[in-house]
């Protein structure tokens, strides 16, 4: 990726802001700045005092190294690069900070120190080269290992030196090179020089003293084995390692060249140094991926001790091959945390990745790809930080900078500046930097600036595309703004092919965020369509977002196509094939799971509110917690309507062991409450608190429950001297309307008492349903991260009789919101006009802009059994800088039976029909068509912020049901017409409603039910 001018401007380089160097010849000192000052290199959480010291070494001897230079250019004593190169090469080898971005510049100050050091320099050929296969850059190592071997006089020299030791370590880091360079073969017109140079060897050995015959002899194996690395294992005739070579090399050497063979090997685990490293590595790999930990930390021992005691046995990078599997196969072991210290950069990123999913992975993982560049640790970290807080990318940013480009200096705050320096500069060219600083404020959560910013990118500068859609999912998928998925995909189509890797993990994250924003946002249809446009473009790795489409799917969508779709793009998805087959099948029972399997139908079932798989999965596994939690959710969201016996039975086989736990118990209490079976809670409620083994917690949260109950039921408040911890249970009474005003007092976070906002989030009640806050003086001791806060609900308003639409004889009443108001406290002062005492729930929430017809239920009973229709005349308006399609050409437009009214070129005024079968789901169901309509690029006219959407409830249509869906008593009714424009006053209020009362009358008679 090509660095753009923000980061050319903010870079600096290191060796050239050394004041002492200027100091000590003569050069003035350029004066310091805070952004010179703040320069150097991130600190590794991984480093240790050893691999401090030898980086320190490696700093001195470079610096040695210039100054000669800079004194005398011409002439630089060789053994000060020889040194100089042995320095480097020990550093990479076995520093934790190998490939960091401090490191990332050895390779080139290799080749700059080999060009001071003879031609014919074994050794410094061989640092040289071992440094470039250490820095990733085998190619260029092989090439200039060839260019060497091929020029006359080196190659005599080679053969005929009496330095065995280098040579050997040099012809093997030559094959280690053609081994990590798409495993290129020795060309045949150098074999006479192998085997010219082991006919050396082994004269040298011969006729060397026994005790000094170890170094040679381990130089000789550590070539054979580099031969069996590159050689081993091939099939075809025109790549096996040459007969006349074979011949030269040790027979003690077991399996040289042999396909790994797994009963060999699992013979000989107890004698590993008679294996090829090639062996070791294949063994580590499989007993990894069979799950035997304590193999794989033998092998690793192994491959430490041997590569301490022989320094060229690194070349094989086998202790960091094996420490990959190790981290990878078995992130969450203790020993794991030690072998991510030792090994640092130099580890895969995929392993990272899996280690900085585990509790308390996540900050070392950081702190070691903090100090990387490039696309892949770029990466890894932004995957990772995608389930963190926006403010924790923000912060990691601004500390460690951009990893992409390795430039420490380079944050979504410098970018930024610089941009606007360049706009204030009247620079013509600034959009030129907006790619660069629309990615650093997506990975820093910087949304607002971020959508400010998206709209001066001009998408005509296709290079710059694919970044830009992979910021913009990003960002899409954080703020869960899914309806511009069509934006990133346009940007995709007209974006050349990724041409570098850093592009093609940016085509690849803006395909899959798109997937995961339309997922969260339920919009399956959509997410099906994207998967077959680009589904080529999506890793085969992200299985679990293809799986989860997959599962989302209702009954009657093309899922059989979907999944053949799927396998097709090469996704392994043989493990919920069977699931959903279940899964659409009505008659089907779960047949026997893997582990896996397991893990996912209770995830997948209880989601679909599929509770008679679950039924079977509890009957199979009685006394898993998961498997229970996943039954009652399943309940919870169960479309079709189950009766209290049911949900007694099934309650009845729930363990007593299982009770105790908390997360059962609210589950448990929370479904009661939900389908109104107040005789079963009561029951549950006694069982669970008269047991002998009942806990501290259990028995508080039954008395809170307990407090509910009563509320509920009789409309006895709680007493001011109990504080209640449980979050939902606090939910519940604020969310219920009385006509008398409720407080209770709640133990509340810290963050969340400071205010009505945040505590309306905290509670996830309506900010208007809160009255105001009071510390409280009770004497529950409460933590230093939490208050007790007395909690009042919402003053009642004043509400007019002829506001009173219908009381049902089920007892639901029917009332009229005015606009500006909010609807609880409307409800409440229903309540008070009819004077009635009991305890009531709304079966929707309407915003404080909206009015009409608004639905109170008596809270002992529940709307389950119930079927509502809304009519809602809505003023639509298309969502700025998207892509839409024209209103009547909508999808949204037909499925909820939408009649146009009026309009003009900036909102359309339309009718809309929102059905309920479940009355339950009635408040998702107003929920799910403002998501249908900004899936097409429009939006609710909003009048000013925080008055909501600006919609009126026309009409409601209701009905009792059976349980095979008969209808009974059908009912109708009506509130008067609104003329819908925007109101922000309350002038404007009062005059609508005068017109609304003289006009079609909104009262009892005018909006009397009808049948």
């Amino acid at each position: 990726m090509r660095a753009s001018r923000v980061v050319c401007a903010l870079r600096v380089t290191a060796c050239r802001q050394s004041s002492s160097f200027f100091e000590l010849y003569g050069r003035a000192p350029e004066p310091k700045s805070e952004a010179k000052s703040e320069s150097k290199a991130p600190v590794l959480t991984c480093s240790t005092a050893k691999d401090d010291k030898d980086w320190e070494t490696c700093r001195t001897m470079l610096l040695r190294f210039h100054t000669q230079m800079y004194i005398n250019p011409n002439h630089v004593p060789v053994e000060i690069p020889r040194d100089t190169l042995s320095s480097i090469a020990a550093v990479l080898t076995t520093s934790p900070q190998r490939r960091s971005v401090a490191a990332s510049t050895f390779w080139k100050d290799a080749l700059e120190l080999r060009a001071h050091t003879p031609a014919v320099d074994i050794a410094a050929s061989a640092d040289t080269a071992s440094i470039l296969l250490f820095s990733a850059k085998a190619a260029l190592g092989y090439e200039t290992c060839l260019r060497l071997l091929r020029n006359t006089s080196f190659r005599q020299h080679i053969e005929t030196s009496s330095s065995v030791e280098d040579t050997l370590r040099f012809l093997s880091v030559f094959v280690m090179c053609g081994t990590a360079d798409n495993r290129r073969c020795v060309p045949a017109e150098l074999l006479p020089v192998f085997e010219a140079v082991l006919h050396n060897a082994k004269n040298a050995i011969a006729s060397t003293e026994k005790s000094k015959r170890s170094g040679p002899a381990h130089a000789v194996e550590i070539l054979a084995w580099s031969l069996d690395w590159l050689y081993g294992g091939r099939t075809d005739s025109a790549t096996e390692v040459p007969p006349s070579l074979r011949l030269l090399l040790p027979q003690w050497l077991l399996f040289l060249f042999e396909p790994y063979d797994p009963s060999v090997a699992k013979e000989s685990s107890s004698a590993f140094a008679l294996l090829s490293p090639r062996w070791l590595s294949e063994m580590a790999r499989r007993v990894g991926d069979a799950g035997d930990h304590q193999s794989v930390e033998k092998l690793l021992r192994h491959a430490q001790r041997k590569e301490s005691t022989t320094p060229n046995y690194r070349i094989f990078q086998l202790s960091v091959r094996i420490a990959d599997v190790f981290v990878r196969c078995f992130p969450r072991l203790p020993a794991t945390a030690q072998a991510v210290t030792t090994y640092g950069t130099a580890l895969h990123c995929d392993a990272l990745h899996r280690f900085g999913t585990t509790k308390g992975g996540l900050d070392k993982t950081l702190g070691v790809l903090t100090t990387m560049a490039g696309a892949k640790p770029y990466f890894v970290l932004r995957t990772l930080m995608r389930q963190q807080p926006a403010e924790a990318a923000a912060r990691v940013q601004e500390t460690a900078g951009d990893v992409l480009t390795g430039n420490p200096q380079l944050n979504w705050s410098t970018a930024l500046s610089f941009t606007m320096h360049a706009v204030e500069s009247a620079n013509p060219h600034w959009r030129v930097y907006l790619p660069e600083t629309l990615r650093l404020l997506s990975d820093a959560g910087k949304t607002r600036l971020f959508w400010n910013l998206l709209q001066e990118y001009n998408a005509s500068d296709s290079a710059a595309n694919l970044s830009v859609a992979a910021s913009l999912a990003q960002v899409m998928q954080r703020s869960g703004r899914w309806w511009h998925a069509m934006e990133v995909l346009d940007l995709v189509a007209g974006a050349p092919p990724p041409r570098t890797v850093a592009e093609q993990c940016f085509l690849a994250s803006a395909c899959t965020d798109t997937l995961r924003a339309l997922l969260h946002g339920k919009r399956w249809q959509e997410a099906l369509e994207v998967l077959t446009l680009v589904g080529d473009a999506v890793p085969v790795h992200e299985t679990a977002v293809v799986s989860q489409l997959l599962t989302i799917l209702p009954a009657g969508a093309p899922w059989e196509s979907a999944l053949q779709l799927a396998e097709k793009k090469g996704f392994a998805l043989h493990e919920i094939k069977a699931l959903l087959q279940v899964l659409h099948d009505s008659d089907a029972s779960p047949p026997p799971l893997s582990p896996l399997q397991h893990r996912v139908a209770v995830l997948v079932f209880a989601s679909r509110g599929r509770w008679d798989l679950m039924s079977t999965l509890v009957e199979r596994h009685s006394g898993d917690v998961l498997v229970w939690r996943g039954l009652l959710h399943a309940l919870e969201r169960c479309t079709d309507a189950v009766d209290e016996s049911t949900g007694t039975l099934l309650l009845s086989s729930l363990p007593t062991t299982l009770s105790q736990d908390p997360r059962i118990f609210c589950a448990v209490a929370q479904l009661c409450l939900q389908h109104s079976w107040y005789a079963v809670l009561t029951s549950y409620l006694c069982t669970a608190s008269s047991s002998s083994s009942t806990s501290a917690v259990i028995a508080g949260l039954g008395r809170e429950y307990q407090y509910l109950l009563n509320y509920l039921q009789s409309g006895t408040r709680p007493p001011l001297t109990f504080t209640f911890t449980d979050s939902y249970v606090i939910h519940q009474f604020i969310a219920c309307v009385a006509s008398q005003q409720l407080a209770v007092v709640a133990t509340l976070p810290d963050e969340a008492s400071g205010s009505k906002q945040r505590a309306s989030a905290h509670l996830r009640v309506p900010y208007e349903n809160l009255g105001t806050l009071h510390h409280s003086t009770t004497s529950n001791k409460t933590t230093s991260l939490s208050s007790s806060i007395k909690v009042y609900s919402a003053a009642a308003c004043t509400f007019l009789p002829q506001h009173v639409l219908h009381i049902s004889p089920d007892g639901f009443l029917f009332g009229y919101k005015v606009p500006g108001v909010s609807l609880y406290a409307s409800a409440r002062g229903m309540l008070r006009a009819l004077k009635l005492p009991g305890i009531y729930v709304l079966a929707y929430n309407m915003s404080a802009a909206s009015s009409g017809v608004f639905v109170l239920r008596p809270a002992t009973a529940s709307l389950r059994r119930h079927a509502l229709t809304l009519g809602v005349r809505l003023c639509l308006a298309s969502l700025a800088d998207v892509p839409f399609v024209p209103l009547m050409a909508t999808s949204f437009f037909k499925s909820y039976n939408m009649v146009w009214h009026s309009g003009t070129h900036e909102w359309h005024e339309v009718e809309a029909e929102v059905l309920a079968e479940n009355g339950l789901e009635v408040k998702t169901a107003l929920r799910a068509l403002k998501k249908d309509i900004n899936a097409e690029g429009w939006g609710l006219v909003e009048t000013e912020p925080g008055a909501g959407d600006l919609y009126h409830v026309i009409q409601v249509r209701h009905a009792a049901c059976s349980s095979e869906g008969q209808i009974f008593d059908p009912q109708i009714i009506t509130c008067g017409q609104r003329r819908l424009k925007p109101i922000n006053a309350d002038a404007d209020a009062a005059t609508w409603l005068h017109e609304a009362e003289d006009g079609e009358g909104v009262g009892r008679e005018g909006s009397a039910a009808r049948c």
